[in-house]
């Protein structure tokens, strides 16, 4: 069953979108059922509970990224293809589907300035290309891996140093994919991906970056925030999550 939450869209321009809150944007989520029930409280048990064939893990956080990607295949495989989309869960139940635009991420590396090429960029932009240079979107299943992962480090009352680095990593690889989709497929369907991101940015990246422990996270997502050689990224955002929503949200 897919759910859809308020659709209430102003386009000025294609591409250009207005909005105040991320559940302005359309979001269609998908529900994701228990397979089993699981021994771990909170969302690592959601996990556990959704994916194919859960191991256990030397700590609560590796297993919560790690099953992550568990779960998003079941997602992926039950709605789609890992070559026609990609899956996200994101705790409640739910999940999200984006459609692959295929961009190469060659062409998703040209969009990020030196400065956000973090400590995992060697391995996903160039170890990968051979396995995943046209599902460029694979970058939101590890996103989501390292936000579930960092949220369940805060269910536990701190926030991993590495763990909020990884995803305010992810968080600007996924905003320059999305740039890199906006300037070279013109004719794709971006508003899943759009409200997709805006919303996991909105109800989960950024209320993580404020907790104990997310200060190398936070201190990365500062470097995006004030950097002149990020402006035309910030620039990319204004126009696509709307001005306010990225003053509100993004603080830019």
């Amino acid at each position: 069953m897919r759910r859809v939450v308020a659709i209430a869209v102003l386009l000025l321009a294609p591409g250009v979108v207005v909005a105040d809150r991320a559940e302005d944007l359309g979001l269609e989520f998908v529900d994701v059922p228990a397979a089993r029930q699981s021994s771990y409280p909170g969302l690592l048990g959601e996990i556990y509970a959704r994916t194919y064939q859960p191991q256990r893990w030397g700590d609560k956080t590796t297993a919560a990224h790690e099953e992550t990607h568990g779960t998003n295949s079941a997602i992926r495989n039950k709605h789609g293809t890992s070559d026609s989309c990609n899956a996200m869960y994101v705790g409640g139940n739910r999940g999200i589907l984006i459609q692959e635009p295929r961009v190469s991420l060659n062409t998703v590396a040209r969009y990020l300035p030196p400065a956000m090429r973090g400590s995992s960029y060697d391995l996903y932009f160039r170890q990968s290309l051979r396995d995943w240079q046209y599902n460029t979107l694979y970058l939101c299943d590890e996103w989501s891996a390292y936000v579930n992962c960092t949220a369940v480090g805060a269910e536990s009352g701190r926030v991993g140093y590495s763990d909020a680095l990884q995803m305010a990593e992810f968080t600007v690889y996924v905003i320059a994919a999305a740039c890199a989709v906006d300037g070279h497929k013109p004719d794709y369907d971006a508003r899943q991906m759009r409200a997709a991101i805006a919303w996991m940015c909105e109800m989960r990246v950024m209320p993580l970056l404020a907790k104990p422990g997310a200060e190398a996270g936070a201190a990365h997502w500062r470097k995006f925030q004030t950097r002149r050689d990020c402006q035309a990224l910030r620039e990319f955002c204004r126009g696509w999550f709307g001005t306010a929503w990225c003053r509100s949200v993004f603080h830019f």
